[in-house]
């Protein structure tokens, strides 16, 4: 197994957050606020899921060097 990688605070809690939005596009948290298609809600969690990755892939990043 590779070496450990250690995530900043701020890392993990970006993280968490962009996959705790995706979750609740997903189940349809937002209905109150509008009407979205679920490709809307789709669309929208997929941006959260990919930022989520993009932040880790910077701390990955950050640790090689």
């Amino acid at each position: 197994m590779g070496e450990k990688m250690n995530l900043t605070e701020f890392d993990i809690q970006e993280i968490k957050w962009n996959c705790e939005m995706a979750r609740l596009w997903l189940q349809n948290h937002f209905k109150k606020r509008g009407k979205y298609s679920y490709s809307q809600r789709k669309k929208e969690a997929e941006f959260h899921i990919d930022f989520a990755i993009l932040v880790y892939d910077q701390a990955e990043k950050r640790f090689q060097r």
